[in-house]
């Protein structure tokens, strides 16, 4: 967004100079159009609803392969989203020759030399050093070097972190202003800087494995999220300075890696309700919200027309019913939900493919989407909408890789 300052002299000058807004990513690890497609019949029934990120303002599609490959995976992907750079499969903002390191997005919106200032977060129900997360907070020659990845975390901490990995990452609660290592702790923290919530020593549950019978420690994605942007915003009022927060889905992937439909499509979900939330917290004139996947998985297949005359056909509690009152209750009906349409879905694969997948974005500099077109119809074109949200006068790399984009 373009804000103008006048200045006064004996020839009046209007000059535009660059508003640095506020930047919100989520990322659904593996989530396809079709997983997209089938978690919205789940979640809607037969009706003509929509998830939250369907319904903001620009969309397009965009290719996700890695350098000289069509097939990327999540570090690749991750750090093409950060960082505009192809690399090889595996690796972390590092090149394949001469190990040159890239500038992640968080480096960048934090350069307070060049005059950006950003405060700075990073959510994840996996590791906080897996592959997503550690796209935008570090540098490895492989995903593998977690306790690599985990050193570079903790030298250079983002202003708040929240999600698993504890086993490499506990140190960080030391130097905390604020840690959390419980759900009830969220509503308790304040604009202090640093925060810390580590949940989980590994990963965090998934949406289907938390235990309805007994009192959940671990937070939903949804409720870091929401705790994570009051802090933000409120550090953000007394600071006067804009921040960054990426937030990764991190499940939908794991279940398309293993066919599990229930994992996949209740991980979506997941995502759609932390969105509704954060839709509903933000104001979008000063804050860009940006939606997409980093690759499909699982070739997922999915006949709309026969779902929906599967589930107008059935007997179905209404969602709208028991959300806000059994979040339990829901998950068992979701999954009763995708239960009933097994004859509608398919698997093909049990890795990654070369689909496209979604970008969607509303705020300031989401029109930029409109812009993007031939080779940054990729994660790279994903990057320069990202990193214009402080510089609009961003330019993509050169660096396009061998195949297609």
């Amino acid at each position: 967004m373009l804000k103008p300052l006048v200045l006064l002299c004996t020839l009046c000058v209007v000059v535009y100079v660059s508003a640095q807004d506020n930047l919100i990513l989520f990322i659904g690890d593996g989530m396809g159009y079709n997983h997209i497609e089938m978690s919205r019949l789940v979640e809607m029934g037969d009706t003509e609803g929509v998830l939250s990120f369907e319904d903001l303002e620009y969309s397009t599609t965009i290719g996700t392969n890695a350098l000289s490959l069509l097939f990327t995976d999540s570090a690749a992907a991750a750090t093409c989203i950060s960082s505009g750079q192809k690399v090889a499969r595996g690796r972390l903002n590092v090149s394949r020759l001469f190990h040159k390191h890239y500038e992640t997005l968080l480096e960048y919106l934090t350069d307070t030399e060049e005059g950006r200032d950003y405060l700075t977060g990073v959510i994840a129900k996996t590791t906080l050093y897996h592959a997503t997360p550690a796209g935008f907070m570090a540098h490895s020659t492989s995903r593998g070097h977690s306790e690599e990845i985990a050193a570079c975390i903790i030298a250079d901490q983002p202003d708040l972190l929240m999600g698993g990995g504890g086993t490499h990452l506990s140190s960080l609660l030391d130097s905390a202003a604020q840690y959390a290592t419980d759900r009830s702790h969220l509503r308790d923290l304040t604009s202090d800087l640093p925060v810390v919530g580590l949940f989980a020593e590994d990963d965090m549950k998934k949406v289907v494995h938390r235990d309805p019978d007994s009192d959940e420690t671990e937070p939903t994605l949804t409720e870091m999220v929401v705790a994570a942007v009051g802090v933000l915003e409120a550090a953000s009022a007394e600071q006067a300075r804009p921040y960054v927060l990426v937030v990764e889905a991190s499940f939908p992937d794991k279940g398309s890696h293993s066919n599990d439909a229930d994992i996949a499509i209740t991980e979506v979900i997941e995502l759609h309700e932390a969105v509704r939330e954060v839709l509903s917290l933000i104001d979008l004139s000063e804050t860009l919200l940006v939606v997409t996947a980093d690759h499909e998985c699982g070739a997922l297949e999915f006949d709309t027309d026969l779902a929906r005359d599967t589930l107008a056909d059935a007997s179905l509690t209404s969602l709208e019913t028991l959300a806000g009152t059994d979040y339990d209750a829901v998950t068992l009906q979701r999954t009763e939900r995708i239960a009933l349409l097994d004859d509608a879905y398919s698997w093909g694969s049990t890795h990654h493919t070369y689909r496209p997948v979604m970008l969607a974005a509303s705020g300031p500099g989401a029109d930029g989407i409109n812009d993007l077109d031939g080779r940054l119809l990729h994660h790279k074109g994903t990057s320069l909408l990202l990193h214009r949200v402080a510089d609009p006068g961003y330019q993509a790399s050169k660096n396009f890789g061998y195949i297609g984009g």
